[in-house]
């Protein structure tokens, strides 16, 4: 629909959540005009702190930065629009990776740790 806006359903208050980047847009104004009118009060719109197209966007040179650096155990990369960051779970993941990924792709905009392993078992 509209390429700098993310919605999002958030079970604990049974409520969508959209999060625009653009509020004055007109695609934006029509769109929330629409949805106000329809959803009434199960919406909250909130003004996005990044662009939620720019941080899609970046999933995929996320995890060609880690092939280039010969990176073949265990990852995820995707993005969270509730955090809105690209979220990298690497496993066996070193400090000097995670600095690289956060220096590269900035540090407001990726979160990088450890791949929960599957494998435990609660005790």
């Amino acid at each position: 629909m509209l390429e700098d806006l993310i919605w999002y359903w958030d079970n604990d208050s049974n409520k969508a959540f959209f999060k625009v980047d653009k509020e004055n847009s007109p695609k934006w104004k029509e769109a929330r005009k629409h949805i106000e009118e329809r959803s009434g009060a199960k919406v909250v719109i909130k003004k996005a702190t990044k662009n939620p197209k720019m941080l899609q966007d970046m999933v995929e040179p996320v995890t060609d930065f880690l092939k280039t650096k010969n990176y073949n155990k265990d990852m995820s990369v995707g993005w969270s629009p509730v955090e809105e960051k690209v979220i990298v779970k690497v496993d066996n993941l070193t400090p000097k990776l995670a600095d690289e990924i956060k220096a590269k792709f900035g540090f407001d905009n990726v979160s990088v740790e450890e791949m929960p392993d599957r494998y435990a078992q609660d005790t």
